[in-house]
């Protein structure tokens, strides 16, 4: 009971440091120097806390999370290729998987809390 207690602890520490970074993330938009923002943003300490706490994470997320680490590589290597172009991922899912992640935190949250 008490590993159970300090699992679901562990896992709201995790889910608390997402949702920060979330709302930091929300401080670049809309961004003026795009390239160089997006890059401060993913080299923060707040991102390399969630970055290490990867696993307690549900599988939408780490995907969401995933797919923000390779638009950062590709930033630093013309020859890696993503499924969209940097501006495209700003454009058209940088706002969306932000809400996305936003929601899925309160909704875990909420089954932790409240159960």
């Amino acid at each position: 009971m008490e590993r159970l207690k300090i699992y679901e602890s562990d896992i709201f520490k995790a889910y608390n440091q997402l949702y920060q970074f979330i709302d930091h993330a929300y401080l670049y938009w809309p961004p003026s120097e795009p390239e160089k923002e997006y890059t401060k943003l993913m080299e923060s300490n707040i991102f390399k806390s969630v970055k290490k706490n990867m696993l307690y994470f549900d599988p939408e997320i780490r995907k969401i999370i995933d797919a923000m680490i390779l638009q950062y590589e590709a930033l630093g290597n013309p020859e890696f290729i993503t499924s969209k172009d940097f501006d495209t991922f700003l454009r058209q899912d940088y706002l969306v998987i932000l809400g996305k992640m936003k929601k899925s935190i309160e909704q875990r949250t909420d089954n932790i809390l409240h159960e």
